[in-house]
């Protein structure tokens, strides 16, 4: 791509790498493109620059999983430079975003409108998703598109009577343009080039589907010509950059915290960690007011008093709040194992860590299926040791096992998993040591990506909160250890 000359705005402190300013600049210059980037080579924030770069642009939808409404709403109030209103539709509500917004440190202009809407309502929202003309649609993970016969392709592209959604500007992201078959392609073709690729049917599928017609009808299964089709998708209307492409730009590990919407086990399981906290928070405030009026008077034998009985008052309420975040751990397992799959889609192999034996079996219980024999395998503090290294190197060494879940004690230290760059924590460990050490299974000699680092979390749980605090200590130690070097670091929320 040629030098970047386009004028993007960013929030003060926040900059957009050099690939992502091509990207926005690619996506500004069309009125329909398909950014295909690898995963986690910020998709999102280049979506966020288009809207911060073109200030005709006011009225926002944006459909993705579930599982990343949350996260886009944190990422939008992050990056946007205009005055904001953010609008969150959960199930039957639309519920609005409170942002942090500071007129101060944002350009004066005028607001823009976002609404954000998981793929599965969207046929019950049809008087919001069809009420009028969207400046910019963005369809995230959009391969959740691909079957033109869905209920959801129909409700986003149209068919068989039904329109498609009003837009001026289409942004549909992917880190897998083609899941399996080129021919899954032709849905999004029709939409995004119909005067190009999108066009003829027949001349698709015959051209990079090896189709021709059977016994049976036409066989679009196969696949041909696909450096031509490649490149043709680069000359109209797709970008993609792979890590491999970009890595001088991305820093060696990427940590992200992405807070899951909860189901209603989960909000029962959140009322009682807020219940948890209010019980001992006022305790644990008067000890530690005790500690400081001790402190005043200078009498040490009241100072060692009260300092014991603080510590006493803390491990109390420690083990309190581990009954209820073990069971907050369990109640978001759900929303785990869908995000996992999720990225599987996009990925080859990826390294789950847990703490508790009964969330890592939860786990893996939704991925062990007869069908996929050796696709998951595990590491806990009851694997026998005759079988551990023989996990590993399955994890490491057969394609057919995509999936390892280990215990952050027990697969912590040690061992090597560099077959995949891409680590998601399904629990937090209190101690941010412990979750480097896990890390760097993953990063270390042999791995030749930029590792991704998510931390999945229910939004406003202790968890969410205890992440954020996390990933800032990690970067304190890496500071400390390794230099301020920014390559060094990065910390993003989608």
């Amino acid at each position: 791509m040629p030098e970047t000359t386009l004028e993007i705005p960013a929030p003060e402190g926040l900059e957009y790498r050099h690939y992502q300013r091509e990207g926005i600049e690619f996506a500004s210059a069309h009125d329909r493109t398909l950014n295909g980037d690898e995963m986690g080579t910020g998709k999102t924030i280049q979506a966020i620059g288009t809207i911060n770069a073109n200030p005709d642009i006011h009225d926002v939808l944006i459909i993705c999983p579930a599982s990343l409404r949350v996260n886009w709403a944190r990422e939008l109030d992050r990056w946007l430079v205009r005055h904001h209103l953010i609008t969150v539709v959960q199930g039957s509500q639309a519920i609005p975003y409170e942002t942090g917004f500071d007129p101060v440190s944002y350009h004066q202009s005028s607001t823009v409108n976002v609404h954000i809407i998981n793929y599965d309502v969207l046929t019950r929202w049809k008087e919001l998703t069809h009420g009028g003309t969207w400046d910019l649609l963005i369809a995230d993970e959009c391969q959740a598109l691909k079957n033109a016969k869905a209920q959801r392709t129909k409700a986003v592209l149209g068919g068989k009577g039904q329109r498609r959604i009003p837009a001026k500007r289409a942004l549909f992201l992917t880190g897998t343009p083609i899941l399996n078959r080129p021919v899954e392609l032709w849905t999004l073709m029709k939409y995004l080039d119909p005067q190009g690729m999108g066009r003829d049917w027949f001349k698709f599928v015959k051209r990079y589907c090896a189709g021709y017609k059977g016994k049976w009808g036409w066989d679009v299964s196969g696949a041909s010509n696909l450096d031509e089709l490649q490149a043709k998708l680069r000359d109209g209307i797709m970008v993609r950059r792979l890590k491999k492409d970009v890595l001088k730009e991305l820093p060696p590990k990427r940590r992200q915290v992405i807070e899951l919407p909860m189901d209603k086990w989960a909000k029962e399981v959140m009322q009682a960690e807020m219940a948890s906290l209010e019980l001992y928070e006022p305790e644990l405030d008067e000890l530690r007011a005790r500690v400081e009026e001790a402190k005043i008077t200078g009498n040490q034998d009241e100072h060692d008093e009260a300092v014991k009985a603080l510590k006493a008052g803390k491990q109390v309420a420690f083990e309190a709040f581990s009954i209820v975040r073990h069971a907050t751990a369990l109640a978001k397992v759900p929303q785990v194992v869908a995000h996992i799959w999720d990225v599987l889609e996009s990925e080859n192999k990826v390294v789950i860590m847990a703490h508790h034996k009964d969330v890592i079996d939860a786990i893996r219980l939704e991925f062990e299926e007869p069908e996929n024999e050796g696709f998951v395998t595990t590491l806990t503090g009851d694997t026998h040791m005759r079988d551990r290294q023989a996990n590993i190197d399955m994890f490491q060494n057969d394609p057919k096992c995509r999936l390892f879940i280990g215990s952050i004690k027990a697969a912590g230290v040690g061992i090597t998993l560099t077959a995949a760059s891409h680590i998601i924590f399904a629990e937090l460990d209190w101690t941010p040591g412990w979750m480097s050490q896990c890390e760097d299974r993953v990063h270390r000699l042999g791995q030749e990506d930029s590792v991704l680092i998510q931390h999945l979390v229910l939004e406003g749980s202790l968890d969410a909160n205890m992440a954020h605090k996390l990933i800032k200590k990690q970067e304190v130690i890496t500071n400390a250890l390794d230099g301020a070097d920014e390559k060094a670091f990065n910390v993003d929320y989608l």
